[in-house]
Formats: C-alpha cells, sequence, structure tokens
C-alpha cells in the first residue's frame, strides 16, 4: 500500500524547543545554533484591520514561509520522521515496496513537506506507521490532515482488506495516487495526463497575457522568461511526445505574432529560425523537443556519475543489474520514464567519451575513447575480426613496454594518445601468428609490422603495393633526413618492394632501434596524410619531433601504471607577491605557463630554477590542437613533472599563474571534464616524488614560463635547454634575479 500524506500547516506548527534539539541531536556548534534560533524565534506580525495595522505580537512556535532559510530547517525536523521509518524497516517492522526482487526496499519519500509511504498491506504495517506518524506529532508539533491524506493499494489486495486497513489508519482509500510533487504518478499508454498538466498551464498563461498591450519585445521577455520555463520540471522526468511540442511550440508563435484564439494568422518567420541564438540572425528561443532531450540527458548523466544514489540503484536493479547505464537495453515492458533516459543516452552518445581504467570494457574499434578527436573512435581501416577487441589487451599487467607495442600503434593509428605501457594483444596476436606461418621463427614484433604493411594501411588505395611506397619511406628527402634524425640507419638497404625492404631493414636493426622504425614508420605515414589533406608543409623535422616523443611517451608513460607510491603532497599557500621567490632549501620551483593562439596551436611553458634562482632546465612544446586555457595550463603542470620524474627530482614547487588550476590541485578536484581528468593524472604523477607543493603566483613573476610558451615558432613539437634560455627568457631570468 502507499500511503500518501498531507501535513495541516506544516511550516506554521514547527515546535521552536523541538527544532533546537534536532539542530543539538546532528551536532551543529553551538553559536550557530544559537543564531539560527535568534532569527528563527524573534519574528514579530501584525494583522491589517480596516486598513490599518494591528499592533505587533509575537508567535511561539513555526517557521517563516518564503524565508530561503526556512525549508533547510524543515528538512532537517523532517528526518527525525525519516529516521524513525529506516529503524523500522531495519527492525523488520515494516518493509517497504521493491520493484524488483534485487532492487532496495523503497519504504518512503519525502520532499519537504510532500511525503509518501509504502508498506506491505496488513495490519502490523499500518499500525506501525501511526505509531510513528503519532510519535513525530507529539514531539514536533506537525498534524497529519487526515481528510486530505489518502492510500492506495496495489491490484491483488482483496477489496475488503483495503477498506479494513483505510478504515484503521483513519484515510480515505483512492484507486490510484493522481499526483505526486504535481505530476502523475501513473503514465500508461495514453499520455493524456501528463500532456494536459503542461497545456492547461501553458493556456492560462497565455490568456492572462493576451489582454495586455504588450510591444513584440515584451512578448518575447515574457515567452522567455515564464513560457519557455513552464514545461522544465515536467520535461526533466518525462520524454514527452514530439506532436505535443508541436503544439506548445504553436501557443507560444500564436501568442509571439498577436494572434487571436481560435484564429489562424501570419507567422512572419519560422521557429526553427526564431530558435537560433541571437548572434546569428534569431531570437533564441527554445525548441522544446531538444531541450527535453537535454533534461532528461542530465538526469541519465546522473545515473553514469552517482551510482551509489538511490534512484540509480533502483534503475540499476531493474533495467541493467550487473552492468552499466551505457550499455543498457531497452528491455521488455519497460517505463515510459526509461524509455525517455534511452532515447536520451542515443542521443548524449555522440557527445561523450569512455575514459580508460583497466579497459576491460572498453572496444579499441567501436567505443569512443581516443580524447581530441571528433568522434572519439580509431579511424583505420577495421581489421576484420577485430571489432570486439579491448583496450585492456593492449595493457601490459606490470605496465611496462617492449618494441613490439608500437605495431599495434601503427595499425590502429591515434591509438597511441594513451600514457600506458602497450603489448600485442589477443586480436592483435592473429595478425601475427598468420604472417609467423608464412615466416617460420620471425621475431612477433617483426611480424605484426609486416602484417599492418599488409593489411591494416594496404585499403588506402593500395597506396603500400604501388612502386610509390618505397618513395614514401626510404626514398624521398623527408624519409632519408627523417631516419637521419632518429638515427634508424636504412640507408644502403635494399628490397625490391616495400614489404622485402622492410624485412631487409628489421634483419640489419636490433633492440630499441626496431621500436624506432616502427615509429618513424608511422610518422611519415601521417605526415604524408596532413600534406596531402591538411595542406601542411613539408617538414622533416616535424617527423623527427613527432617520432621522437611518440618514443618518449611508450618509454616513459609504461611506469605510470601498477606502481604505488609513497611521495607527500603538500600545499603551499603563499599568494602572489610582488617578485619572483626562490624555492625552500633542497627544493626545485617549476614555472609553467600556456599559450592558446586560435588557428595556431597552444604552446606550453616549463622553466626549473634551484633554491638560488639559477636555471636548471627549461623547455618548450608546441601542440597542434587549439586548448581550453584551463586545460592547456594543467597540462603544462603535466608535462613540467613529468620532465621533473625523467631527470630524477623529488622535492617540488610548482607554480602557476592559473589560480582555477592550482585550487583544483590543492582541492584535489574531481569530475570527468578534460580539465579534471588531466588534474587526475597530476596528482597520480606525484606519487612518485617525495614531496610536491602548489603555488600561485602573478602573471608578472612567472614571466619566464610565458616567455617559453610563446618563443617556440609554432611547429609541432618540443624543445629542451639545460642551464641557458632563449635569449629573452634569460633576461627574464636575470631580472628575476635582481629582485631577490
Amino acid at each position: 500500500m502507499a500511503l500518501k500524506l498531507d501535513m495541516a500547516k506544516a511550516y506554521d506548527r514547527v515546535e521552536w524547543v523541538f527544532l533546537e534539539r534536532v539542530l543539538n541531536a546532528m551536532g551543529f556548534d553551538r553559536a550557530w545554533i544559537s543564531r539560527v534560533m535568534e532569527c528563527v524565534t524573534t519574528v514579530s506580525f501584525s494583522v491589517l484591520i480596516n486598513g490599518h495595522p494591528s499592533s505587533e505580537f509575537r508567535p511561539s512556535r513555526g517557521l517563516r514561509q518564503g524565508d530561503p532559510l526556512s525549508p533547510y530547517l524543515f528538512i532537517l525536523c523532517a528526518e527525525v520522521l525519516s529516521s524513525q521509518m529506516r529503524r523500522a524497516v531495519e527492525t523488520g517492522c515494516l518493509h517497504g515496496i521493491r520493484i524488483t526482487n534485487f532492487a532496495p526496499a523503497v519504504s518512503h519519500l519525502l520532499f519537504a513537506d510532500d511525503s509518501i509511504f509504502f508498506a506491505r498491506a496488513n495490519i502490523g504495517e499500518a499500525d506501525k506507521i501511526k505509531d510513528i506518524l503519532h510519535r513525530y506529532e507529539d514531539a514536533s508539533g506537525q498534524l497529519v490532515s487526515l481528510d486530505k491524506t489518502t492510500v492506495s493499494f496495489s491490484k491483488g489486495v482483496p477489496i475488503q482488506k483495503r477498506s479494513n486497513l483505510a478504515t484503521r489508519l483513519g484515510v480515505a482509500e483512492v484507486a490510484e495516487q493522481s499526483r505526486y510533487l504535481g505530476l502523475p504518478t501513473v503514465v500508461g499508454r495514453s499520455k493524456k495526463a501528463l500532456t494536459d498538466i503542461l497545456r492547461d498551464k501553458l493556456s492560462k498563461r497565455l490568456n492572462g497575457w493576451r489582454g495586455k498591450m504588450l510591444s513584440r519585445a515584451g512578448r518575447e521577455v515574457l515567452i522567455k522568461a515564464v513560457a519557455n520555463s513552464l514545461p522544465t520540471y515536467v520535461m526533466s522526468i518525462f520524454k514527452i511526445p514530439a506532436q505535443f511540442c508541436v503544439e506548445l511550440r504553436s501557443l507560444i508563435s500564436r501568442f509571439l505574432w498577436g494572434h487571436e484564439e481560435g484564429k489562424r494568422g501570419i507567422s512572419w518567420v519560422s521557429w526553427k529560425r526564431l530558435c537560433r541564438p541571437k548572434s546569428i540572425g534569431g531570437m533564441g528561443f527554445r525548441d522544446f523537443h531538444m531541450f527535453n532531450l537535454a533534461l532528461i540527458g542530465k538526469q541519465m548523466w546522473r545515473l553514469v556519475t552517482e551510482p551509489d544514489s538511490l534512484w540509480a540503484r533502483v534503475m540499476s536493479a531493474k533495467y541493467y543489474p550487473g552492468g552499466d547505464v551505457m550499455s543498457a537495453c531497452l528491455g521488455s515492458n519497460p517505463s515510459y520514464t526509461w524509455r525517455g533516459i534511452v532515447e536520451a543516452r542515443n542521443a548524449l552518445g555522440n557527445g561523450w567519451r569512455r575514459r580508460i581504467g583497466n579497459g576491460l570494457t572498453t572496444r579499441v574499434l567501436l567505443d569512443s575513447w581516443l580524447p581530441k578527436t571528433q568522434t572519439g573512435r580509431i579511424l583505420s581501416p577495421q581489421v576484420v575480426g577485430q571489432e570486439h577487441m579491448l583496450v585492456s589487451e593492449l595493457i601490459r599487467e606490470d605496465g611496462g613496454a617492449e618494441c613490439g607495442v608500437t605495431g599495434v600503434v601503427v595499425c590502429l593509428s591515434n591509438v597511441i594518445g594513451l600514457k600506458t605501457g602497450w603489448s600485442v594483444g589477443m586480436g592483435a596476436r592473429k595478425m601475427v601468428m598468420e604472417a609467423a606461418l608464412e615466416h617460420p621463427g620471425m621475431a612477433p614484433s617483426k611480424a605484426l609490422l609486416l602484417a599492418t604493411v599488409q593489411r591494416g594501411l594496404s585499403d588506402k588505395g593500395k597506396y603500400f603495393f604501388s612502386s610509390s611506397s618505397l618513395h614514401l619511406f626510404r626514398d624521398c628527402a623527408v624519409a632519408k633526413r627523417a631516419w637521419i634524425g632518429l638515427g634508424v640507419g636504412v640507408e644502403g638497404v635494399d628490397g625490391g618492394g616495400i614489404r622485402d625492404w622492410v624485412e631487409a631493414v628489421w634483419g640489419e636493426l636490433g633492440g630499441r632501434e626496431h621500436a624506432m622504425f616502427m615509429i618513424g614508420y608511422w610518422a611519415i605515414w601521417e605526415h604524408r596524410n596532413k600534406v596531402v589533406f591538411d595542406d601542411q608543409e613539408v617538414n622533416p623535422l616535424v617527423v623527427i619531433r613527432r617520432a621522437k616523443d611518440v618514443m618518449e611517451e611508450t618509454e616513459g608513460g609504461g611506469a605510470l601504471l601498477g606502481r604505488k607510491g609513497c611521495g607527500r603532497v603538500r600545499d603551499e599557500n603563499e599568494k602572489g607577491g610582488k617578485a619572483w621567490n626562490v624555492p625552500p632549501e633542497g627544493f626545485v620551483k617549476i614555472n609553467v605557463d600556456a599559450g592558446v593562439k586560435e588557428g595556431d596551436g597552444t604552446g606550453l611553458g616549463v622553466v626549473c630554477r634551484d633554491e638560488q634562482g639559477r636555471v636548471q632546465w627549461g623547455m618548450s612544446e608546441v601542440r597542434d590542437q587549439v586548448l581550453d586555457p584551463h586545460v592547456a595550463e594543467a597540462l603544462a603542470v603535466y608535462e613540467g613533472l613529468q620532465e621533473a620524474r625523467r631527470r630524477g627530482i623529488q622535492h617540488i614547487v610548482v607554480e602557476s599563474d592559473c589560480l582555477m588550476v592550482v585550487e583544483a590541485l590543492r582541492k584535489r578536484t574531481k569530475g570527468r571534464s578534460d580539465f579534471s581528468l588531466i588534474v587526475d593524472d597530476v596528482l597520480a604523477l606525484c606519487s612518485f616524488f617525495t614531496s610536491v607543493c602548489w603555488s600561485f603566483t602573478s602573471r608578472l613573476n612567472n614571466s619566464v614560463a610565458h616567455i617559453l610558451a610563446h618563443c617556440q615558432p609554432r611547429v609541432v613539437g618540443r624543445v629542451c635547454w639545460s642551464d641557458v634560455l632563449p635569449e629573452k627568457a634569460n633576461d627574464a631570468v636575470l631580472f628575476d634575479l635582481s629582485l631577490i
């Protein structure tokens, strides 16, 4: 049974003594309680009698409605009733309801003074609820209005039993609870009850405005401030039928253009155009269908981000037990709410990315998991039979890396974005085995490269088996300079075709050169595509920098997994002063900055100085993406710590002129945005150091890092310096030293 309560004058009947005891029991500070009670008990009223105010009088109980503090105080008082219900469930006196066998039991729902109780339809539980309510009334001063309280039963309860229980509770019986919090409790095949609520509310408002002499600008303000907001609550819970969205749009459109009720008129501009932002010629009205999807999408996102909440646990038990909401299916006989969530999930899925943990639930080729790409998916030609390969197959358990790993990088193109160790996964081994059958005794890493050359890239117009393949990778000036710059000896190695040449080069190389050859091979191909399709200039230095960066990432990133550091992270609460300050004795200070230029990529600048202000090293890096400034600043911190880790530094002060980044690191901010994920990576990286401090400074005191972020010509890649920085940066260092 479901018992919907109605409290008589809920706010006005709260006893002040009860409120004070509740605040004390919940552990609030005594001084704070005194201030709150003073606000509550010093209220006075006067009544207008024949237009004249009477003398003031003071109440002895109650909370003022309209006071912003009152709802919170009332909720704290209602928590007493809630705790009594929970205790009854724990002791077995009440059982609540479950929508499935494994769903959590729900005994009550409270929203301020709106409450509904659930229990089994028997005399014992009915008496227990009455007892709880009587004790709550005696303590708090609240009073249940039995005339307005109703009870409803499930279909399996006999009619006679329903009547007896309703009489015992002293309330009226109804077939079903019509509404709770203003919404229908049951939505069947017909959505009339739901749509009537919205239509009636909107029509009443619009009809009330028609008689007023309003300009078109006035109508626009009323539509945006009131009419567009009315459906928000309903649309955040239910998926509204598309045809009804059109009906709401028509009501607002007729009001905007001044059409009389029931008469047709001319709409001078289409609604689609009116929904455009004002910056591109529209009026900024809402598209109700898209707005509905967006609001339900927020509920969908709550299921993802708050899996321990009551409603998430209920939905999980019903629709995706043991799974996750992202992959849950519609199921048989789903509720109207779940149908809307699934539809919103399909729309939301176009923009989200999966974050990689152990990779056991992410498919390499089918899921969106690559950062900073339009689709988030692998765009390279997919190998038959590899559709369900998991990212976990690419990550070694020990976090290490081997040369054979980069074959997967070549085959999967953009997969190199992961800062983890890689190995040949089960899916890739099928390609290795097939190649190994043709060449018995071949090394797995070599077999994977040959399989990649033959299958992974051959779909691009069979480019690699044409006569120009050898020219691209061996004979052209870009390739020759790239191999020399990478230290890979391929000159003088002949081969009849691309496959024969790869085998010949492989036989001449060994150890680390195998990995560099495979990465260089991929980097040349990537650069060739950017020249052909993106009109980039031919530059062998870009190939060299790209390949070296990937090599460093492959070699250094593996150690980030599977290792628990014992480092200590400290907060340094200094504010930006008037001059750059040296770090404490035994520490180095790493200043970071980022520079974002539209259409020209993002620059990162890092400088490391010791306790005497001497430069230890500096770094400047350019990335081709135009990043959010806060993301770029956090990325500069990450790259600075990575370089410090490679150099074996243990005691560090990291200083930035971006307060948002510093505060996020101090507070260990959690989230799912790109910025929050980089902050997580930075905090994880801190475990490799003995001590890390965070410091905020003014932009003026961060001039060296600022210069390094902007000094390098806008060519993608990284440049590092030891001791001596570029001239402008060096002048800034000397200026900082002069102020110490």
